[in-house]
């Protein structure tokens, strides 16, 4: 839900984060090898910034852009780059669903629901003993879903709080995610 960008031209250097989330987000992004950033001074915005050795640290208000003029370097023959991270903003809530497995048979637990446009997903799972859990980041909101046994097979969860008839006769399992 955040995402930055240097603009670096030898009259203009930029730092410009966005943040799409609907919550304050805290975080640090490393300062990477070929990259120096000496000093900020906010130009738009709301955002606070610190330098700190190799990291900036970052306080973005909810649904903000903000851009910085920073001084300092791109070594020219630092190529672009895009990192991925596995955090997640604060709206989303890691949810935990499960399906009982005594006799072993289930290999692979995907879901499928309006959060994925009905598309068999893998998830992180683990099993543990005889039961086999799937963790999903959503946000806040009702979700109608099925779990997807071993790539075919299209089931209600047995363990839902609510059932909605789908178009094709069989149910969805219902999940609603609430802020804390």
């Amino acid at each position: 839900s955040v995402y930055a960008y240097l603009r670096y031209l030898p009259h203009e250097q930029l730092l410009i984060i966005l943040n799409n989330a609907s919550t304050e987000e805290f975080l640090s992004i490393p300062i990477r090898p070929g990259l120096e950033i000496n000093a900020a001074d906010q130009v738009f915005g709301l955002g606070v910034l610190r330098l700190e050795k190799n990291e900036l640290w970052l306080r973005l208000p909810p649904y903000s852009t903000t851009v910085w003029k920073y001084e300092g370097n791109v070594d020219p023959s630092m190529s672009s780059w895009v990192d991925f991270t596995p955090r997640l903003s604060a709206d989303y809530h890691q949810i935990e669903l499960f399906l009982p497995d005594p006799d072993g048979r289930v290999t692979q637990l995907q879901l499928a629901g309006d959060f994925n446009n009905w598309t068999a997903t893998d998830y992180q799972s683990k099993r543990r003993g005889d039961t086999v859990f799937v963790s999903i980041p959503l946000k806040s909101g009702s979700y109608q879903y099925k779990l997807v046994v071993n790539g075919g097979e299209w089931i209600a969860d047995p363990n839902a709080e609510d059932f909605l008839i789908d178009p094709y006769g069989g149910e969805n399992s219902v999940l609603v995610v609430t802020t804390d």
